[in-house]
């Protein structure tokens, strides 16, 4: 039986099919303190964002720590490299549309680089949805209409913010 704090608290708001403000403190303050440190983690609080009834803070919780934990992750800090940004459009494709558009742009925004994987998603999120998309030629992010421009030579994305 797997007891660690954050499986726990996820079977007892799963098993009550909410989120309620006591929850979300105690998941900010007690369980996860630091913010999120593996993939799984993030995972299992993307699973709970289909609760029937979540806390009102609960989506901008959910996209921070989801934003904090992909750059802080990444090689080196601040860059969403390929297997991050395979990783995260693959988990996403499961997440509440809302939730996954809103994680990816505050990705795009937030990111120094982003590999050409999560930019093709993040172009496609709004039309066709959060998910493994078709390998693209990448391009360079708009900040300003967050469109994507065709890159000239580089196939990977370099954006400063």
């Amino acid at each position: 039986m797997d007891t660690t704090p954050l499986r726990t608290f996820a079977r007892k708001v799963v098993a009550s099919n909410r989120i309620v403000f006591g929850d979300l403190r105690r998941l900010q303050r007690d369980i996860l303190p630091s913010g999120a440190v593996s993939r799984e983690e993030i995972e299992t609080l993307l699973s709970l964002d289909s609760m029937g009834q979540v806390d009102e803070d609960w989506p901008d919780y959910l996209v921070e720590t989801v934003v904090q934990f992909v750059l802080s992750c990444s090689t080196p800090p601040g860059h969403v490299d390929a297997d991050t940004a395979a990783w995260l459009v693959s988990t996403l494709s499961g997440a509440k549309p809302k939730s996954a558009t809103a994680i990816i742009r505050a990705v795009l925004r937030d990111a120094q680089y982003v590999n050409e994987v999560l930019l093709m998603s993040g172009r496609r999120g709004k039309r066709a949805g959060i998910g493994p998309q078709p390998r693209g030629s990448g391009g360079i992010l708009d900040p300003s209409s967050g469109v994507a421009k065709p890159p000239d030579r580089e196939p990977e994305l370099r954006w400063r913010g």
